[in-house]
């Protein structure tokens, strides 16, 4: 399966997500990205079991990262676009009905009525232009396909109850939002959303990820480690705020949320209805 992307004009000047602390250029952030998988996988693969993936399915990963959603859907038998503006981390994607593509879903298009699934996590939220984005990629959808979107709930970042940890993570909020338009209070809206978009059946579940000692633990360590330095040197915390937040992963009496994903999904009405 090949679908067609056609550039248009870009116009807004603001860097993107590949340029942050968080771009495929940063030395730890395939390994961020691998534990992204790792806690995240669980939480997305039965949301798109349940929107009843099958083979021949055609679908779009949009920021595919380092590609397990995509090796997943191509193993369900799906014929499997994964995206991304840095495609170096799909290098370990070799799955024969998947066709790995440098694409930004902000300036590019597909060809309208092209999918069956669409999924993209972690990506909408980071996009100034987030909900005409939404209804652009919602145009892809074949007759009942599915668009599925995961995003943060900033919920679980303002609501720790140990002050070093929130007012960290509030300052990693803020970093992203001045940098690239970051808003880590747009998932609750989805739904409304979707329905704008003209789809249907639409639903929202939301998970949240507790420290755990375990891979979790090691995603918020990476990431707040990862921005870290970035926010000291923007002023945003000190340096002993921050060295007080990294020691909390290492206490065991730290328990904590650590993250929320908000997933939501509409389908695209079969013709006639």
């Amino acid at each position: 399966m090949r679908g067609i992307a056609v550039t248009s004009t870009d116009n807004n000047a603001r860097p993107r997500y590949s340029e942050t602390l968080f771009g495929h250029a940063v030395p730890t952030e395939r390994h961020r990205l691998q534990l992204v998988q790792e806690v995240f996988d669980p939480i997305t693969i039965p949301v798109l079991n349940g929107r009843g993936i099958a083979p021949k399915w055609r679908c779009l990963e949009l920021g595919a990262g380092a590609g397990s959603i995509a090796r997943w859907m191509a193993q369900q038998g799906a014929q499997v676009i994964a995206t991304d503006t840095d495609t170096t981390f799909l290098d370990c994607v070799s799955d024969e009905n998947v066709q790995v593509v440098k694409h930004n879903v902000v300036t590019e298009d597909f060809r309208p009525g092209t999918f069956d699934l669409i999924h993209a996590r972690f990506v909408l939220e980071h996009l100034p232009q987030r909900d005409a984005i939404l209804a652009k990629v919602a145009g892809w959808l074949a007759p009942g396909g599915w668009l599925v979107i995961e995003d943060a709930g900033a919920f679980a970042m303002e609501a720790s109850p140990y002050p070093a940890m929130r007012n960290m993570r509030d300052a990693m909020r803020r970093y992203m939002a001045d940098a690239i338009g970051t808003d880590a209070h747009w998932a609750p809206q989805l739904p409304i959303l979707l329905t704008a978009a003209d789809l249907v059946e639409t639903g929202m579940s939301v998970a949240v990820i507790v420290n755990d000692n375990g891979p979790g633990t090691a995603f918020m360590r990476a990431t707040v480690a990862q921005l870290g330095q970035a926010i000291v040197a923007g002023g945003q915390v000190t340096e002993a705020e921050f060295a007080a937040a990294m020691r909390l992963f290492d206490d065991p009496s730290y328990v904590d949320m650590l993250a929320a994903v908000v997933s939501a999904w509409g389908r695209r009405p079969l013709c006639g209805i």
